[in-house]
């Protein structure tokens, strides 16, 4: 039996576990493919309403602000989406637009269907960005549209990506069911996006969102098209798409939600997409308190945190809507706000 030898001092691994701070990323060989900045975008006012929030303005500008105050000067939220179908959603924008104009950090946005009269809709709103919702598997293609396929699809898409450009605005693709998507749509879909938008420069430069819709997509390279999330990632990027321009956004459906998101940024992914604690629809989005805390391991955002303590107050605010973080998650919540401490402190 090979002996056991006592040490003076214990092993308790501090570059990995610093007392101060969130668990890190030892690297054993850090992946070439790792983008130079990682961000997240938020979507509760339109995923988050989408999934069964029910959000009157008030609470609406609420939970802008409070993820306002999570992200700081950190830059950990950049974005965050809203509906503009009713006009509580507008006046929840207007609201958000004006804080943003004055200089709150989350920028935001808008979300429509790929259609020219949607377009039409957000060119006088004031954002500078869209997200256009783009159903790229054959599931949608075949079935949403009469006469159904791939070519129709995507003459509609275009026609409208071509009124946001020309509306001033920056298109944002969202490629729909993704993780379920023939290649042969999907790619060739990027780069005529890509290539309809050339014209209009820097300003119209046009980013994708690589959706796993059904929560189906898988963190693993050696997975064949279209399950893996970094094999996808890597498809799309080898297009010339930059990782910036390019965010992941996933669901719970499988419970890989945020090992799919650590798998897209690993591959090159610049920016994932979800919700604080995971609101939105069936099982939920990407929730990204906790995407956030293993990004804070790989070594991002090392300037400045973005602030977890303000988690609880979103919470409580969760709670007044009856719908409350689960009891075991809100302990769970409670605890990351301590950042390095709490895990010092635990067993």
């Amino acid at each position: 039996m090979t002996r056991i030898e006592d040490v003076p001092l214990p092993q308790l691994f501090p570059e990995a576990y610093p007392a101060e701070r969130f668990p890190q990323f030892v690297w054993t060989q850090r992946p070439a493919t790792l983008p130079a900045q990682a961000w997240t975008t938020e979507t509760t006012h339109r995923d988050g309403q989408q999934g069964g929030l029910p959000l009157t303005v008030t609470q609406g500008v609420q939970i802008y602000d409070l993820m306002c105050a999570f992200t700081g000067a950190s830059g950990a939220i950049r974005q965050a989406e809203f509906f503009v179908y009713r006009a509580s959603d507008r006046q929840m924008l207007e609201a958000a637009l004006e804080r943003f104009r004055g200089g709150a950090p989350v920028e935001p946005t808008t979300w429509i269907r790929a259609s020219r009269k949607d377009a039409a809709l957000v060119g006088a709103l004031g954002v500078r960005e869209t997200g256009m919702l783009a159903s790229a598997s054959d599931y949608h293609t075949f079935y949403k549209f009469t006469p159904g396929g791939r070519s129709q699809a995507a003459r509609t898409y275009l026609e409208a990506v071509e009124a946001v450009l020309g509306a001033g605005l920056r298109p944002r693709l969202h490629l729909e069911d993704a993780t379920r998507a023939p290649r042969e749509f999907l790619l060739p879909f990027v780069d005529a996006v890509v290539e309809l938008a050339a014209p209009y420069g820097e300003a119209g430069r046009p980013k994708f969102r690589l959706c796993d819709t059904m929560g189906l997509g898988l963190p693993y390279e050696g997975v064949a098209w279209p399950r893996s999330v970094p094999g996808m990632v890597r498809e799309v990027l080898a297009l010339g798409v930059q990782g910036e321009d390019l965010e992941f956004h996933p669901h719970n459906d499988t419970h890989l939600v945020v090992a799919n998101c650590l798998a897209a940024v690993m591959a090159g992914c610049g920016a994932i997409n979800g919700t604080l604690l995971g609101k939105g629809e069936r099982t939920g989005n990407a929730p990204l308190e906790g995407v956030l805390l293993q990004l804070l391991g790989m070594g991002y955002f090392v300037d400045q945190a973005p602030d977890f303590t303000q988690l609880n107050a979103l919470a409580e605010l969760y709670e007044g809507l009856g719908q409350g973080v689960p009891a075991k998650s809100r302990c769970t919540a409670k605890t990351r706000t301590g950042l390095g401490q709490a895990f010092t402190r635990t067993g």
